[in-house]
């Protein structure tokens, strides 16, 4: 964890600022495709702000922008990734960027003033 993440508890991590990083190192560079699985779930100002947005980008490439859907306690999301931006590393980092967080002092929720975006339960990687 690079940036913008909570501390560890039993069940994962809650990232805590409007972006927030992940850095993975790899045993061996990446030579043609890397593959994510992250299981997460989203933090309440996603849930009740329909404004509010998450964009994960993958070694500085967008690749997907998420809105809150429902109350699920894990979601998991898989992302592949191939070409320049990835072949030759042996790292891979995510990024998470959110728009219209709210900690949930703001949302009238709880007595918390973290930015609580996405709670990281686990993470695994793949790459060839």
């Amino acid at each position: 964890m690079v940036s913008g993440f909570s501390v560890c508890e039993d069940w994962g991590t809650w990232t805590c600022a409007s972006r927030s990083t992940l850095r993975v190192a790899l045993a061996a560079p990446v030579r043609a495709w890397v593959s994510l699985a992250l299981e997460y779930r989203f933090g309440q100002s996603l849930l009740a702000d329909a404004n509010s947005a998450v964009v994960v980008s993958v070694n500085g490439q967008p690749s997907l922008r998420m809105r809150g859907q429902h109350d699920s306690y894990s979601l998991q999301l898989a992302l592949w990734r191939e070409g320049p931006g990835v072949t030759g590393r042996d790292d891979v980092e995510i990024a998470f960027a959110f728009e219209g967080l709210h900690t949930p002092r703001e949302l009238g929720m709880a007595p918390e003033d973290r930015l609580v975006g996405l709670g990281l339960i686990s993470l695994t990687v793949d790459f060839a």
